[in-house]
């Protein structure tokens, strides 16, 4: 803990970003601290971002300190790369349905095949990307959806692009929206290449339609003779139901089917309700494999935009909702007229909280000592207290240390401790 003493006449106090920085030596005027102290807010915003020098209000600052430290604020960026589907989960339905938009156009794949031809496996590899090279040619010289979702793709990320200047914001767009239709093609070939697979070693697109509802039919007995008994005729419709329900755990057969159809005789051979069950069929496996690739991507784009290029630093933390690392400033003049600033922080914030049954100000023998005290100096003020247990902080790995990668820290960290003072004398003018 570093304590300062004998700098500054005059001490502002801004709520933006957490960060505290202390004078740079080039100013005539007697120095002064601009501390920023803004972490109280629904997320925590990274430290590492700022430069050592700071510029505000025609004044030049040096950094000296922050909060948390800048190799946290680090480490934490990189839960964007990992962690960001797991925590906005919600954003698989933008993902999924935004590849699956972008290669609508591109379905079905016939010559994957020779991929599954290849000799070796290099062989394979390039015949993959051979086939890829062709099927970005094919969206721009062909497709309609596909070229209208990717052209809408590239003027979003232009648009969200976090730099000052347009050549810049251009460069940036162009470079992830690029990547994400890599991305969603890779996807498609994959997909392809799976349903290729299995149709030429005969698992899909043999037998035909309805083939699991034809299975289960043959393995139950024949009720033709009790069927003079029905009288409201709700046989038929049983069957009817059944082979309904069954089509849709047959959804692999169904797209394999279609597939084999559109390759031998074009997308004329299938008729209007056909082709949309088709695509419909093609969706939930296509949505299954697309969503972790499009949150990877996107994870990455925003951890190398914070850490090299320094952009995004509000998405890129408000996509991990941390809600650690609380601080707040208590100010306080003392007997000489000096201005002391104390800074505190909470590492953890509990999730879980009980009534104090010995609050200051409740019925217990505590209170009825402190009872007749300002509030301000009871020893227990809050009517909730924290319920945190060794159980729970060995449950939550100690992210922050790099000692303690991979080993289980049962430290509370949900206290308030000090973590800096600065002292603000008064001007020798104003002391005489």
């Amino acid at each position: 803990m570093k304590q300062h003493d004998d700098i500054t006449n005059e001490e502002r106090i801004a709520m933006d970003i957490q960060s505290q920085v202390n004078p740079h030596p080039e100013r005539e005027r007697s120095a002064e601290h601009l501390i920023i102290s803004g972490g109280g807010g629904a997320f925590l915003h990274p430290t590492h971002i700022p430069s050592s020098n700071l510029t505000s209000n025609g004044g030049t600052y040096e950094h000296k300190q922050c909060y948390p430290p800048a190799h946290i604020s680090r480490r934490y960026a990189v839960l964007n790369v990992f962690g960001f589907r797991r925590i906005n989960w919600r954003f698989d339905a933008i993902g999924g349905i935004g590849y699956f938009a972008m290669v609508f156009s591109m379905f079905p794949r016939c010559s994957v095949g020779s991929i599954y031809a290849a000799a070796t496996y290099w062989e394979a590899a390039a015949q993959f990307c051979q086939e890829l090279v062709h099927l970005l040619r094919d969206m721009v010289t062909t497709s309609y959806v596909s070229l209208l979702c990717s052209i809408g793709m590239l003027v979003g990320m232009i648009g969200f692009a976090d730099c000052t200047t347009l050549p810049k914001r251009c460069a940036m767009g162009m470079a992830v929206s690029f990547t994400h239709c890599i991305a969603a093609f890779t996807i498609l070939l994959v997909y392809e290449c799976l349903l290729e697979v299995a149709s030429v070693r005969g698992s899909l697109g043999r037998e035909g339609e309805h083939t699991l509802y034809l299975f289960f039919s043959s393995t139950l007995p024949d009720f033709s003779a009790i069927r003079q008994y029905d009288i409201f005729g709700l046989a038929s419709l049983y069957g009817d139901f059944m082979r309904l329900c069954m089509a849709i755990f047959d959804v692999p057969e169904v797209v394999a089917l279609h597939r084999n159809k559109i390759c031998a005789s074009g997308f004329d051979s299938l008729g209007r309700m056909e082709l949309w069950t088709y695509y419909a069929s093609l969706f939930p496996y296509f949505w299954v494999l697309a969503t972790p690739v499009v949150s990877f991507v996107f994870g990455t784009y925003l951890y190398l935009s914070l850490n090299m290029f320094g952009c995004h630093y509000n998405e890129a933390f408000s996509s991990l909702r941390i809600a650690s690392y609380k601080n707040f400033l208590r100010l306080h003049f003392d007997k000489e007229g000096r201005l002391e600033i104390f800074a505190f922080g909470v590492d953890k914030m509990p999730r879980r909280w009980c009534r104090d049954p010995k609050r200051s100000g409740g019925n217990g023998s505590r209170a009825s000592l402190e009872r007749n005290l300002p509030s301000f100096k009871w020893t227990r003020p809050s009517y909730w207290k924290r319920l945190v247990t060794k159980v729970d902080n060995m449950l939550r790995m100690d992210f922050e240390n790099p000692s303690l990668d991979a080993k289980f820290n049962t430290t509370d960290r949900s206290n308030v401790h000090l973590i800096d003072r600065v002292l603000v004398r008064k001007p020798a003018s104003a002391a005489t």
